[in-house]
């Protein structure tokens, strides 16, 4: 395959027009990149924050290397219990032939904020078809936006935001957790995503207000660097900061996949009306490099820079 120069935006939900919340894995059985997202339904009238309960978790699907993609539909068998629900923020991994899914679930359709959520744990063999495995005791509720990686000493890491910081929990097989309390906290934020890349850990979560960047030697003491995508992009509908993240390092790049509500700006951003407004509601995913400058990470939005994600070069 050849590199190529990202579109933007790389990718809108063809069905509701709110993709949100990215995740970028490798399919080992087709060779595919799959994106999973919380299908938000900006299309739909309702009343306040209902486009965005009530979602689904969407897929699309790359068989060229992320250059271009295909929505495919929604995961099957997230359903645990009768009625309409929500579910957000999936987290995907890999490990011993499996894959697991961490996802952010609130019983019903609600319209305010402030409904109790949980992180549901699914396995599945083939990315497309989940089986409901539980829902993890993470110590309290409200929990959403759950990221888990193994760590140097063999075992798991999760992390996930409650009370808008990062907290954390330790597993030895990825179905059973024990909670080990508030990692991240200060300025408030969301939507965690950790990785390794040039010789570091990194953190990153959004702020509200772009991403935020910590650095560390492990996968704890996370030192503060900077913050990015917090300005507006001049590419097509990139022109408000970046949301909920997440990073897939291919050998010796790395490229972040996140959202914009493109029709957004600093005078609107704050007022009721635009959760009544398709155009307000409406959000698109994009992707960009990261760079490291020998200190933190730095992203230029606006960059033609050619990519190519390389299965035999992802970390995890």
């Amino acid at each position: 395959m050849e590199e190529f120069t990202a579109a933007a935006p790389l990718f809108r939900d063809p069905i509701y027009d709110g993709a949100a919340d990215p995740v970028v894995i490798l399919n080992r059985e087709t060779n595919e990149w799959w994106m999973f997202y919380t299908n938000r339904r900006a299309v739909l009238p309702g009343p306040k924050y209902s486009y965005v309960h009530g979602t689904d978790i969407g897929i699309a699907v790359s068989s060229d290397g992320g250059r271009t993609w295909l929505y495919r539909g929604t995961a099957e068998g997230l359903e645990f219990e009768w009625g309409r629900n929500t579910f957000w923020a999936p987290e995907v991994i890999y490990a011993d032939g499996i894959y697991h899914m961490y996802c952010t679930y609130l019983r019903g359709v609600p319209y305010e904020w402030g409904h109790m959520s949980y992180i549901v744990h699914y396995t599945s063999k083939n990315l497309y078809s989940w089986n409901f495995e539980s829902i993890l005791d993470l110590g309290s509720e409200p929990v959403i936006d759950a990221c888990v990686r193994k760590i140097s000493d063999g075992r798991w890491k999760m992390w996930f935001k409650q009370d808008a910081h990062t907290y954390t929990a330790y597993s030895d097989n990825l179905y059973s957790w024990t909670p080990a309390g508030i990692e991240v906290d200060g300025r408030g934020h969301e939507g965690p995503n950790v990785f390794t890349f040039k010789g570091f850990n990194w953190l990153i979560a959004d702020c509200w207000n772009g991403q935020m960047v910590f650095r560390s030697n492990t996968f704890d003491n996370w030192e503060f660097k900077n913050i990015i995508l917090d300005k507006p992009g001049k590419r097509r509908d990139d022109g408000f900061i970046g949301g909920h993240a997440h990073v897939v390092v291919c050998g010796e790049r790395a490229y972040i996949y996140y959202f914009v509500h493109p029709e957004r700006n600093s005078d609107n951003r704050n007022e009721e009306w635009i959760h009544e407004d398709y155009r307000m509601k409406r959000s698109s995913i994009q992707v960009a490099e990261l760079e490291f400058d020998g200190d933190t990470l730095r992203c230029d939005r606006d960059a033609e820079k050619p990519m190519l994600l390389v299965p035999e070069g992802q970390i995890y």
